[in-house]
């Protein structure tokens, strides 16, 4: 069954694989943008994808980009300057909005061990979201990811990773509970498509657990050269030290087996996998390649 399906955040790094991902299984996209001029949306628009001009703070525009849809999937950050306090009152704003034009469905993007109190910001900030979602009624999934193999990937961490350095707050022997951005999207897809099957239901998903110096070492053999981990404490962790705190004390708890078993469609990959898949000359020059 096609469906119209009202995506925010399309030029980044979730919410442009999900929308590409939707046009190819032949849905609607209507895209929520507040710059107009990315090559990455000239290929969604291209591809047949509605552009919606809005903002998360207007609230007309927000109802706008959600009209027709049968689906809005909501989605937040408290990156790039925004703060938790704004992601959260972003996220509540996509919901009403979905609420105010009639859809009947929707599906958040959250954070593993935000359904409890955590003292983690962002992951609280999320967390007044899916009590949100759960005090109006209107039919929900919640996926929840939990430590995204991707953030290597961020300037932060590509920064020592050319020096040869993995750099977490965590111990190298800490296994940590990791998933590829591919399969969040490969995962919200279901939720959005099922609707039958997810309503009502909350997803810890994670594909892999790998320790700190495993991941140094797959880099190692990926990349050809040495890398090392570097195991700092939390408070070195550039304002990520409640969440490197949480990981030491808690973690992450996702059930990996139940998730390849029941829903094999998805690719879970490995870090080793995503590893092997990226393109790391373009990301760390070519001469830093072994």
């Amino acid at each position: 069954m096609t469906l119209t399906i009202a995506v925010p955040g399309v030029t980044g790094r979730l919410g442009g694989p999900l929308a590409e991902l939707l046009l190819e299984h032949g849905h609607q996209i209507r895209a929520l943008v507040r710059n107009q001029a990315s090559p990455d949306l000239r290929r969604l628009q291209e591809r047949g994808a509605t552009i919606v001009r809005g903002d998360f703070d207007d609230r007309s525009s927000l109802e706008e980009w959600a009209k027709g849809a049968d689906v809005v999937f909501i989605m937040s950050t408290p990156h790039h300057g925004i703060g938790t306090e704004a992601e959260t009152r972003h996220a509540i704003a996509q919901a009403d909005a979905a609420r105010a034009a009639g859809v009947g469905y929707v599906v958040y993007s959250s954070s593993a061990g935000a359904d409890r109190p955590t003292r983690v910001p962002f992951m609280e900030s999320k967390r007044q979201v899916e009590e949100h979602l759960r005090s109006f009624g209107l039919p929900h999934a919640v996926v929840a990811p939990v430590y995204c193999m991707d953030n290597v990937r961020l300037p932060w961490n590509l920064e020592p990773l050319r020096a040869g350095r993995v750099v977490r707050g965590l111990p190298p022997s800490l296994a940590l509970q990791q998933v590829a951005i591919a399969d969040v999207a490969e995962f919200c897809a279901l939720a959005i498509e099922r609707q039958d099957a997810f309503a009502g239901t909350r997803w810890e998903i994670a594909s892999d657990v790998i320790t700190g110096e495993e991941e140094a070492q797959t880099l190692s053999r990926v990349l050809g050269r040495p890398v090392a981990y570097v195991g700092v404490e939390p408070e070195q962790g550039e304002g990520m030290a409640p969440f490197f705190r949480f990981l030491r004390e808690e973690g992450f708890a996702a059930d990996i087996e139940r998730l390849r078993r029941d829903y094999p469609e998805v690719g879970w990959r490995t870090f080793q996998t995503w590893a092997a898949e990226q393109d790391w000359d373009a990301m760390l020059g070519a001469h830093l390649r072994g």
